[in-house]
Formats: C-alpha cells, structure tokens, sequence
C-alpha cells in the first residue's frame, strides 16, 4: 500500500516521467530504503526515502506543497542518515533515479544548509529526430565495435579512471585512428531508466570520451552519433544520456535535457 502511494504522489511530482510502477521500485531500489511519510488526515500526502546516506527522494503531493511538509520529511529523513553517517547527499551519483537534486527544488535544501554545486543533464533523444554532425572527422579514423580488453581500458583510463570499472567485459563501441583507440563509449539496447515506461524500447550512450591527443577533430560527436544509429536499427525508439554536464555537446546531434540537477551534501554534526 505504501509503495502505491508513493508511486502515485512521485508521479503527481514528476509527471513528465511515464515510468510504471515495476520501474519506479526498481530505479529507487525500494526494498533497500527507509521511508517516511506524512499525512493529511488519513492520507499519505508526501513521503522521503533514504539510502545509506542518500536522501534519494522527497515528495510532496503538489496542493500540500508549501505548507511545511517538505520540511518535516527532510527532517525524517536526516534523522535516519544521522544514525549511521555525518554527512547526508542529495541524491548520488549511484542513483539509477536522482543523481541530485532538480534544479526546481535545489532552492529547497539549500536553503536547510546542502551545499549544490554543478548543473548536470538527463537527457533524451527520439531516434527518429536525431541529426547528423554538421563536420565529418578529421583524420584517418574508422569506427567499431571491439571486445573490451587492456587497450580499451588504459584509453579509458586516460580520460577518466573512475569509468574504467564499467568497461571489464562486453563489445565497446570506438573510433579508431591507425592502431590506437582514440574514442569509446558504452552501447546498451534496452535499458531500465528514467525513460521507461511508455512501451518504447529505449536504449543508452554512456562513458563517451576522447583520449585527449585525439580531441578537436569530431572523432566523438561522430561517434556517438554512429551509436545512435546502431540503437535505432535494434530497434530503440529513444536513447538515454545518463549524468553528463555536457549538455551542449550532445545538443548537436538532437539529444535534449529532461530533467537538470545539483549535486551536493550537507554535515549533520
């Protein structure tokens, strides 16, 4: 009963995220969260969920917004993480739901003492309605699909250690210039995300990167714009770009944000 009620007040909230309510559970991963609700006479009116020491989501049904309740399940909330860490953030970058906080309602916790930095991007694309580069690449450089391996890896490594993680098995879509990976990112066909729910196959673009000798010449907006291709023709009818500040870049090819957030945290000692 509870989790219906949250679904239905997240979508009250968010109602420009179609997700059903399988998607919404497992993006918030809710048998892992502590959550607390609020009411208005017998009925739950708002809720916040916590993870570890994320506070992953707080809702409050929009005729009781503004009234104090948002406040109170913040509040809940901080208690909870309080009991087993120092510091609480406002999302996290492991979230498969909120990285952080939207831009709406960044206002909201920073006016109870988070500290946000950043803007970054969830983005889409249809792609019937995505464009070509304006530039083809300069350069001998030729486009597939490689089984990860050390070389893949190392190139990754370069533009991003943290990424390497994500890259141990699985084909990796690069460019190639001669013998050396010049760009890379991960092509998934059917993925669980913030664009699920509306009966569309919806696939993703993730970890795109250049190794920095190769950048300045289109090598990776051709390349992702190539993914994309390879997504509509497994039949993906939109693609997902997961947590990019970049926002600007990806716009090139079509793709635009659907929802931006903040990243931050807060001390609770």
């Amino acid at each position: 009963m509870i989790y219906n009620k949250c679904y239905e007040i997240f979508g009250q909230c968010f109602p420009e995220l179609k997700m059903d309510m399988d998607t919404f559970k497992e993006l918030c991963e809710i048998d892992d969260c502590v959550i607390f609700t609020v009411k208005s006479g017998d009925e739950i009116i708002g809720f916040s969920m916590t993870k570890d020491n994320e506070i992953r989501l707080i809702c409050v049904a929009p005729e009781y917004q503004r009234k104090g309740f948002g406040r109170t399940l913040l509040e809940l909330a901080e208690g909870a993480v309080k009991d087993r860490d120092k510091e609480a953030t406002a999302g996290s970058p492991g979230s498969r739901l909120f990285i952080g906080a939207p831009v709406e309602t960044a206002g909201f916790f920073e006016r109870f003492g988070y500290r946000l930095e950043g803007t970054f991007a969830e983005m889409a694309g249809d792609t019937a309605e995505l464009v070509q580069p304006e530039y083809e690449p300069r350069g001998d450089v030729r486009f597939e699909f490689r089984a990860a391996n050390a070389e893949i890896i190392n190139a990754v490594k370069e533009v991003e250690d943290d990424w390497a993680q994500y890259f141990g098995e699985g084909d990796i879509f690069c460019g190639v210039c001669g013998d050396e990976i010049a760009s890379f990112c991960i092509v998934e066909e059917n993925v669980t995300c913030l664009l699920s729910g509306d009966g569309e196959k919806v696939g993703s673009i993730g970890c795109v990167g250049t190794v920095p000798k190769f950048r300045r010449r289109g090598i990776g907006l051709k390349m992702v714009s190539l993914a994309a291709e390879e997504l509509k023709k497994r039949g993906c009818g939109k693609i997902f770009i997961h947590y990019t500040h970049v926002y600007d870049w990806y716009a090139k090819l079509g793709f635009k944000p659907f929802l931006k957030l903040k990243m931050g945290g807060k001390n609770l000692e």
